[in-house]
């Protein structure tokens, strides 16, 4: 076990705190950890009360913090902090983990409708007749300029959805960001707009956000990529189609956003358009 005069050695050490000999090495240069005894050969042993700290730095790491942040916290555990330094880290990491698991969320909704298909095959990209689920929604409408409403709106959902209350609730995305056009023409100031995500769970909303059904339709859907200001070629190549195929528009068009626009380069944005149709009689 290479314990003697009270003292653990690194194995014994790593086995108790469930940290590796690599992480203990980290934590012993970093200054978060620093053996009580290092003999002549450089070998590293410990005290048992330097079990308790061991533990801590394991699941400060399993929670995800970073060595700046963990020598904060136990700064902070040490009395050497006042409340408020680990309240912001907390209030940070939260946001991190918040984010992921909208991250995921979205991965795990791309999954189950298998629209993730869509984009693996975009260098074949061809418009596609497909029949779209009902969807439960939380959303919210208004009408302004596109380039103000969308991302506006967006950014408000998301907040909902990632509230403290809401995700106490288990309130989950299940799917990818849409917004829906309600007008039958473009304009410029006053447009109609509506953005939604699709969401599982008892969520709590202000009066101006609905939660309610998205109706399924069959459309005809086309991924565009590149810049969102250059979608309506997606439009022009879907109106094409239907001519060919003697479909008729059946609805208000919707946009689903396939990438984070935050982390996706604007000639990498893939946007699905999906027209609703009928057959032409």
């Amino acid at each position: 076990m290479n314990e003697s005069n009270g003292f653990i050695g690194i194995g014994t050490f790593s086995m108790i705190t469930r940290l590796t000999r690599r992480a203990l090495r980290l934590y012993d240069e970093k200054g978060l950890l620093t053996p009580s005894r290092r003999e002549i050969t450089g070998y590293r042993q410990y005290s048992y009360q330097q079990i308790r700290r061991g533990i801590q730095l394991k699941r400060l790491s399993d929670l995800g913090f970073g060595i700046r942040e963990m020598r904060t916290i136990t700064d902070a555990m040490d009395g050497l902090l006042d409340e408020v330094q680990l309240d912001s880290i907390l209030k940070k990491r939260l946001k991190e983990v918040s984010a992921e698991i909208c991250r995921l969320e979205k991965i795990k909704g791309s999954l189950l409708t298998r629209s993730f298909l869509e984009v693996i095959y975009l260098d074949k990209n061809e418009p596609t007749v497909k029949e779209l689920p009902d969807q439960r929604i939380v959303s919210r409408r208004e009408k302004g300029t596109y380039q103000d409403v969308i991302p506006r709106l967006m950014s408000d959902l998301m907040k909902t959805v990632f509230s403290t209350e809401n995700q106490r609730a288990q309130v989950k995305c299940t799917g990818m960001p849409i917004t829906i056009y309600h007008d039958n023409e473009y304009r410029e100031t006053d447009a109609d707009i509506e953005v939604a995500i699709p969401i599982s769970g008892s969520i709590t909303v202000d009066p101006e956000y609905d939660v309610k059904t998205l109706e399924g339709k069959k459309v005809v859907s086309y991924i565009h990529k590149g810049p969102y200001q250059d979608v309506g070629v997606a439009h022009e190549v879907i109106h094409e189609y239907m001519a060919r195929e003697g479909l008729n528009v059946a609805g208000i068009c919707r946009e689903v956003y396939l990438n984070d626009p935050n982390e996706t380069p604007e000639e990498e944005l893939l946007t699905e358009v999906q027209v609703p149709v009928a057959v032409a009689t």
